[in-house]
């Protein structure tokens, strides 16, 4: 599983990250963007990606930088936009770039309509991303590479209505979960943060307010506080709660809660105290709630 990061000039690791997204910002940007990718970049196998986000820019313009980009480094990827720059394809394709789009996937005919345009890297986002096991086909037949956001609450369109843990994200005690099924784990955060956030996320631990680490979260919960195997499932579940009257992710909420209240955490699968019988108890009800819910598939 491979990092990536959108380019910034405070952000400390790009030695370490295996991705970097570049905007390009036009023609008149053209040295800059290169001087740019060549003193970021210190290794071979990292992958540039040149993100081309804004539909007035010129495919024309852009091909000429890409091969100069090339000679420098080679492994570069353009991403594009799906609902402007249909255009551009046929003359990367011609240019022999590879090329993905920024835009995200949240159904399986989304995916299906990317992988046909020739696009290898596709971002997965809300819904789909609790059915990921079943994508695994794409991977293996048509060498689909799966993208994710971990850091940021993926609420579908008119439906904030939602209890927020409902919604996807991956705390960093789960990130492992999803080492065998995704490619990459891109940090959405942009800001000064995006640091802290990506070694967060590297070191698989984060027992602050789960607030601080996932934009858009309200919850007032702390990242230590949920039951073991809260992650696993949610890996598969298909979003269930939509159809059924599972209740999980809300119910680990309370929980952890309750173990916050009586200074109990869950740490890489060790408690930082013996838990209560009560609490024992409804964490039980829960894991058994799961594996039903897994005899059930």
């Amino acid at each position: 599983m491979k990092y990536a990061v959108t380019y910034t000039k405070n952000f400390r690791h790009y030695d370490e990250v295996d991705e970097v997204i570049f905007p390009y910002k036009g023609i008149s940007d053209e040295e800059g963007l290169i001087e740019i990718v060549t003193n970021t970049l210190t290794r071979e196998d990292q992958r540039a990606i040149i993100l081309v986000d804004k539909y007035e820019q010129s495919i024309d313009d852009l091909i000429p930088i890409v091969r100069k980009l090339k000679t420098v480094h080679e492994n570069m990827t353009v991403s594009l936009n799906f609902d402007y720059q249909h255009e551009w394809i046929g003359k990367l394709k011609e240019a022999e770039i590879p090329f993905m789009f920024v835009n995200f996937a949240t159904t399986v005919t989304q995916i299906a309509a990317m992988a046909i345009f020739g696009a290898k890297d596709i971002y997965i986002a809300e819904d789909i991303c609790f059915m990921i096991p079943k994508l695994q086909i794409l991977r293996e037949m048509d060498g689909i590479r799966l993208r994710v956001f971990p850091d940021i609450l993926q609420t579908p369109r008119r439906c904030a209505s939602l209890p927020q843990m409902t919604n996807f994200f991956i705390r960093p005690e789960d990130i492992d979960l999803y080492e065998k099924y995704i490619d990459v784990i891109e940090i959405f955060r942009k800001d000064s943060r995006q640091s802290v956030v990506y070694e967060i996320y590297r070191q698989g631990q984060w027992r602050g307010p789960l607030a601080d680490l996932i934009i858009d979260l309200e919850e007032d919960i702390s990242g230590a506080s949920f039951i073991p195997d809260f992650g696993k499932a949610r890996l598969n579940c298909g979003r269930r709660c939509a159809m059924t009257d599972c209740d999980i992710c809300t119910y680990s909420v309370e929980v952890g809660r309750q173990m916050e209240e009586a200074g109990i955490a869950f740490v890489k699968q060790k408690k930082k105290r013996e838990a209560s019988e009560e609490i024992k108890k409804q964490a039980e009800e829960i894991m058994e709630k799961m594996e039903q819910a897994d005899d059930n598939k």
